[in-house]
């Protein structure tokens, strides 16, 4: 059975202790960097990635824009995973 949880925001915590079962239990943890440090490396790259090429993403004056000079920002995982069991009350 797969199973999605998502943590969008601080302290990403996700309480799933219901969905495993005795024996055998695979947990996966994937992170994705952020929108902006994905739009940017793709300019760089020269990667596609506008879907409305008239409309999508302009600049302060409406005027069509790369992010290739976008410096990257902080993100990923910035500290260890903990899995922690919840004991029962």
């Amino acid at each position: 059975m797969d199973l999605m949880f998502r943590a969008w925001a601080v302290p990403f915590v996700l309480e799933c202790g219901d969905v495993f079962k005795e024996g055998r239990n695979e947990l996966r943890i994937e992170v994705t960097n952020l929108p902006a440090n994905r739009i940017a490396w793709m300019d760089r790259q020269g990667v596609p990635w506008r879907k409305f090429h008239n409309i999508n993403v302009v600049d302060i004056n409406y005027k069509h824009t790369t992010y290739d000079g976008w410096e990257p920002v902080p993100s990923g995982l910035a500290s260890t995973v903990i899995l922690r069991p919840v004991l029962e009350k």
